[in-house]
């Protein structure tokens, strides 16, 4: 068998929600919000998004995802270390403003395959490179609660995927090029929360 198992001190409802009190969190888990919403509104509907530049070619588009996903592990990868050197405040606030840039570029050069692939390269360093900064933050605000905190920062990235969708196919009616627009909102209002 197995032996006995360690078991962590159980944590009430109270001590749970208890963290929210603080300001600091709510912020942070707002900022989290808001840019899992801002990636998410252009990811799930990239088919349409690259539709004109990719000419409804799935191939291009899965080359476009494949350049998304080696900037994020490029973004994965720095955004530790980066953290490290210049703290969460600053990274996260420069990650998300240029997440922003991408967002607004991504509106604008939606027709050109070249400029996407750029794009979707840089847009991934920075999607998954804010994760680090954002979940560092809360760490800080009340290192005795991290756990707490990194629980409630899954929840709100689950809150921002569950809205995304909406979000997306709201601003879809009125032409794709809405669509990094309101990424570009989300993110924006993300950075002011932070």
């Amino acid at each position: 068998g197995l032996g006995t198992l360690p078991v962590g001190a159980v944590t009430g409802l109270a001590q749970r929600f208890g963290v929210l009190k603080d300001a600091r969190v709510v912020l942070v888990l707002l900022s989290a919000v808001l840019v899992t919403i801002g990636f998410n509104v252009v990811y799930i509907f990239s088919a349409q998004l690259t539709q004109h530049a990719t000419g409804g070619d799935g191939r291009l588009l899965a080359l476009l995802l494949l350049l998304y996903g080696i900037g994020g592990v490029v973004g994965t990868a720095l955004a530790g270390p980066v953290t490290d050197r210049f703290g969460s405040r600053p990274t996260a606030a420069v990650v998300i403003a240029a997440e922003v840039v991408v967002f607004v570029l991504l509106a604008v050069e939606e027709q050109s395959f070249l400029a996407l692939a750029v794009l979707f390269a840089g847009w991934g360093v920075l999607a998954f490179g804010s994760v680090v900064p954002l979940q560092h933050r809360l760490v800080a605000v009340e290192p005795a609660a991290a756990g707490i905190t990194l629980a409630w920062y899954s929840t709100a990235m689950y809150v921002g995927i569950a809205a995304a969708p909406v979000v997306g196919a709201l601003v879809l009616a009125g032409g794709v090029v809405l669509l990094p627009v309101a990424g570009a909102v989300a993110a924006g209002l993300a950075l002011v929360a932070f």
